[in-house]
């Protein structure tokens, strides 16, 4: 009987542990590491610093975009255990603290970024992505436009998509005024109509909510409407093109929505923040919004369409002007070769893989650049903005890293305010304006315009 029982328990052991190495077994070929991209290539069982101990640490702000780094280098560090990256979220100017810190040798590995801080990138604070530390030309077959972005022949940083401007406009309020998906206008004069339906206004005419909000956007609008005409922003010698005809019946355009049309007001907070609270029920807005949709309206039921144009069924030169927020760069102050070889890698796993490009890319809806995600027709279609976006984003312009002391100083300071909000004379506006914003523009110094590269350039008419 012993000699049974004992018989009986050996089995039971033997599988016991026959089933736990069956289990491990699984769980082993379930964690083998993965390998990401087609020509830019991540592969998660290469090893780093030769599998050395090394830390890197990465400025992000802070927010759901800092929050996004802080998810894929705990997803990176799963597969490269001897990588340590501190991502530290700023609540600082982040392009103002790593000009500081470059300056006196105590910049993080790896920084957030932007377009518009591109001066400072490449010719302060950026390392090149040279071939010998990073596959230059395997993004560059994998990512659609970067030449565009290359400085000094060298990408210092890449744009993850392509963000636009369109309309966004409330659901529940374009329902009540009995519209339906046939009524998405595609020239101004019926977006006209449309605001006029979606404008509610009490006895005295005091507007409650706007039909077509787009305070804070006047110049992205006007850009718009530009480009539309085939009028770029700057001229073939990179003069701003401001005193001109067209821009004149523009700017009337636009205050003919506050003071004929009667559909948006002055009075109102920006467009985004009317959007949010139903003050607004169309919005002309950047694809951002969707991101401060997630904390100011979460439950807003929304959707986007193409800004309209003057004429249907007509090609035009472009539909507007583009920008995008961008990748991390590396600091020209790292020296050591294994933390150049771990920032260059992280750097390379959130470029190849298709998952990581794409969250970001929806975050702030940014047109993908990355070819795989743009072939794959099931995520272009679930989301809202991105299967509009699809048939019009490439005929969108990207003017260059355009200086701030031009646009968001001078050109809002000089022409965007006096005329839309002080009623000053347009025409003696923009002649004076002409003069302030190209010495602005001579004082900031070279800057990288490469509105000419636009692949339909040739169908400006200046």
């Amino acid at each position: 009987m012993k000699n049974w029982k004992t018989r009986i328990s050996l089995f039971l052991v033997i599988c016991l542990m026959s089933t736990m190495l069956l289990a491990f077994t699984a769980a082993s070929a379930s964690a083998q590491p993965p390998v990401y991209g087609t020509n830019l290539i991540w592969d998660g069982a290469a090893q780093v610093n030769e599998g050395n101990d090394v830390s890197i640490a990465v400025w992000a702000p802070s927010g759901t975009i800092g929050d996004y780094y802080v998810k894929w280098a705990a997803e990176y560090m799963n597969w490269r255990p001897n990588v340590k990256i501190d991502v530290q979220l700023q609540t600082d100017d982040i392009a103002e603290k790593v000009i500081l810190s470059t300056q006196s040798n105590t910049a993080p590995e790896m920084f957030f970024t932007h377009n518009g801080w591109t001066n400072a990138i490449v010719n302060t604070c950026g390392m090149p992505w040279t071939q010998d530390v990073f596959n230059l030309d395997g993004i560059m077959k994998d990512y659609v436009g970067l030449e565009q972005f290359l400085y000094n022949d060298n990408l210092y940083y890449i744009p993850y998509g392509i963000m636009t401007n369109g309309v966004f406009y409330n659901k529940t309020l374009w329902a009540d005024a009995g519209l339906t998906d046939a009524d998405i206008p595609q020239t101004w004069d019926e977006l006209i109509e449309i605001a006029k339906k979606l404008t509610k206004a009490d006895d005295t005419g005091y507007i409650e909510v706007a039909g077509f909000g787009f305070n804070g956007n006047q110049s992205f609008l006007l850009e718009a409407l530009n480009y539309n005409d085939g009028l770029p922003l700057f001229d073939k010698d990179g003069v701003p093109i401001i005193d001109d005809p067209i821009v004149t019946k523009n700017i009337q355009f636009i205050k003919d929505l506050y003071d004929v049309h009667k559909v948006s007001s002055r009075d109102f907070d920006t467009a985004a923040n009317t959007f949010a609270t139903g003050e607004s029920a169309m919005i002309f807005n950047w694809g951002w919004l969707t991101y401060t949709l997630q904390s100011t309206a979460p439950d807003l039921d929304y959707g986007y369409f193409q800004t309209p144009v003057w004429e249907a069924d007509k090609a035009y030169p472009s539909y507007g002007r583009n920008g995008g927020d961008s990748s991390l760069a590396v600091s020209v102050k790292v020296t050591d070769p294994g933390k150049i070889e771990a920032s260059f890698d992280f750097l390379t796993y959130l470029l190849a893989n298709d998952d990581a490009v794409y969250e970001f890319d929806a975050l702030l809806s940014m047109y993908p650049r990355k070819i795989s995600l743009r072939e794959n027709a099931e995520l272009i279609e679930q989301n809202v903005v991105f299967k509009v976006l699809k048939d019009y984003v490439d005929r969108t312009v990207w003017p260059g890293p355009v200086p701030s002391s031009y646009i968001d100083i001078n050109y809002l300071t000089y022409i965007i305010e006096p005329i839309f909000f002080e009623d000053a004379d347009i025409a003696a506006t923009l002649a004076d304006a002409q003069g302030i914003c190209t010495k602005a523009l001579e004082e900031d110094g070279a800057w990288f315009n490469v509105e000419r590269d636009y692949i339909h350039a040739d169908e400006f008419i200046k």
